[in-house]
């Protein structure tokens, strides 16, 4: 065989060569795209996924936060009301205790009627929801059977929820009104 002969084989080895070469890196080059755009997706997943935890985590904090000024608002809210109360409070006993004996008299008198007045409309409407159960309302010692108690309106008196109530005892010595056993 001649040089030239051996060139051209040469170079037909060559070229294959370099076709198969060039074959490999291109499939290589494809392989690289292909993973890259696997991992970009990836991540891309990973992001969205993250992104949406923290825009919860912030959505969660936002709503603690608000509901902790609500909070903090609804107790201010509450202390300027009690002082306000505390006071109309104060200022009523003052007026109270600056009352001559007869406007004062006058006083609890209208006080008492008021009391008793609302305590008939109580009794009144108990009567027409629950219906009328038991006796009526007697003066303290009007009945023989008749009971002081010493715990005013206490679990430890005898008798049903009407006879706990207000009409039950208007104080704790007994100068007030029982319900006849």
């Amino acid at each position: 065989m001649s040089v030239n002969g051996l060139n051209k084989i040469t170079e037909r080895i060559l070229g294959d060569a370099r076709a198969e070469a060039e074959r490999i890196l291109s499939e290589a080059r494809e392989d690289c795209a292909r993973i890259a755009a696997d991992y970009a997706s990836r991540a891309d997943g990973v992001r969205e996924k993250l992104t949406a935890q923290a825009e919860e985590k912030a959505e969660d904090m936002i709503a603690r936060a608000k509901a902790a000024a609500a909070m903090q608002e609804r107790n201010l809210l509450l202390q300027q009301r009690s002082d306000l109360i505390d006071g109309v409070f104060a200022g009523a006993q003052e007026w109270v205790l600056s009352l001559d004996g007869e406007k004062y008299t006058e006083l609890l008198a209208g006080l008492l009627s008021a009391a008793l007045m609302e305590l008939v409309n109580t009794e009144a409407h108990n009567r027409a929801v629950y219906g009328d159960e038991e006796e009526p309302v007697q003066a303290v010692g009007e009945t023989s059977r008749a009971a002081v108690h010493s715990g005013c309106c206490s679990p430890s008196c005898a008798g049903s929820w009407r006879e706990r109530s207000a009409a039950h005892c208007l104080n704790r010595e007994g100068r007030g009104y029982e319900r006849a056993v």
